[in-house]
């Protein structure tokens, strides 16, 4: 274990993560996880297992029992998948919802904190219907951004623009936010793909 603060640093900066994205990608505290990485504290197996999948690398690598990273596709990662979450079309009720949990390979980004179902035809064709979209968990997006939201108690997912949030299906109008709306920001699309 005398090699797993280092390596754990060298895997993070391989994939281009701040010490935060791990922390939370896990589900612990920044600071507890600074502490991994400079070895003044050792994490629990559990702790380990949360790294190797999120990390997307060995258990055995991170230990140092092994020399090879290994792109096994066994080395997967755990996201929730909520399911009838966004709307690509009308709007969708986006209450806690149902998930399932699902296995994401290195196509999924790193960054990515969770998955939405879609449904609807207004981000076709770059978000089809019965799409899954992965996303990264923030408070905002920039205009141009594709983003889940909540508006007023509806799961949406569409582009943010100055003028509201716009669908790349031109059969749909702009949906202009006004000072009565109740507006939350899920976070940023990452990545898409089609599921039936």
């Amino acid at each position: 274990m005398s090699d797993f603060p280092k390596r754990l640093k060298e895997i993070r900066k391989l994939k281009k993560l701040t010490q935060k994205q791990v922390a939370e990608g896990i589900g612990i505290h920044p600071v507890v996880f600074q502490t991994y990485e400079t070895g003044k504290t050792k994490p629990l197996y559990e702790i380990i297992i949360r790294l190797s999948l999120f990390l997307q690398v060995s258990s055995d690598y991170l230990l140092g029992l092994s020399n090879t990273h290994s792109s096994d596709p066994t080395d997967l990662r755990k996201i929730k998948l909520f399911n009838n979450y966004a709307s690509a079309g009308k709007g969708t009720y986006a209450g806690e919802g149902e998930f399932e949990y699902i296995y994401v390979g290195e196509e999924v980004p790193a960054n990515v904190n969770f998955a939405v179902r879609i449904k609807g035809d207004s981000m076709e064709p770059n978000i089809p219907d019965k799409s899954i979209a992965y996303i990264q968990s923030q408070p905002d997006v920039e205009f141009g951004e594709v983003c889940v939201f909540v508006l007023n108690g509806e799961g949406f997912c569409k582009v943010k623009t100055k003028d509201g949030f716009k669908s790349y299906n031109s059969k749909y109008d702009i949906k202009k936010i006004d000072e009565y709306d109740n507006l939350w920001i899920v976070g940023k699309v990452i990545h898409s793909d089609k599921k039936n």
